[in-house]
């Protein structure tokens, strides 16, 4: 049977696996790039909170890449066993554009707290008011943020919801960064 399959489909799931095979090389050859890349930039800026975001980033990119791959291949396997994917990707994103407008909000922190990690609005440790809720920044992730208030007060802020940052811990970490410059 086996022997059968592979004389029918012999070249077609070569290629395949090729595809497969050089596919995750190429992610993970792409994931150590970006991964020496940031490397640099946290040596640069002496930050350990760089390092979190870095790995963060990685991931995010690592899985999404290895989602397109897993999918393509999936497809060509159905069609090298004649299964119409036509149907199967309208059905696919007809299903997709549901879940879509059902997770709206899911998706819409999560996008909002990768630009947050991207744009480096605010670290772990930082002092900050956003939407009107001035705290220091407990936590990070890529669905939300959790703050504590001077009144000890926890306060948890979905990432979609923020409008709006002030940070006041970046210009003094700037501003003492260059009196240190200056004075050598």
């Amino acid at each position: 049977m086996i022997l059968n399959i592979l004389q029918k489909y012999g070249w077609k799931t070569f290629l395949i696996l090729v595809l497969f095979f050089v596919g995750r090389w190429s992610i993970r050859l792409v994931i150590r790039k970006v991964s020496q890349v940031n490397q640099e930039h946290i040596k640069k800026h002496l930050n350990r909170n760089l390092t979190r975001r870095a790995k963060t980033i990685e991931n995010i990119i690592g899985l999404m890449a290895r989602i397109v791959l897993y999918t393509i291949i999936f497809l060509m396997i159905l069609d090298l066993f004649n299964v119409k994917i036509g149907p199967l990707l309208a059905g696919a994103g007809i299903v997709g554009l549901a879940v879509g407008l059902g997770a709206q909000r899911l998706l819409q922190n999560f996008f909002a707290g990768f630009f947050i990690l991207i744009d480096d609005q605010f670290d772990v440790g930082d002092e900050v008011e956003i939407n009107g809720n001035r705290g220091v920044v407990m936590k990070m992730s890529i669905h939300s943020t959790v703050l504590k208030s001077k009144d000890k007060r926890i306060i948890y802020l979905p990432n979609g919801s923020i409008n709006a940052v002030t940070n006041f811990s970046q210009g003094t970490q700037k501003s003492s960064e260059t009196k240190k410059d200056s004075s050598h």
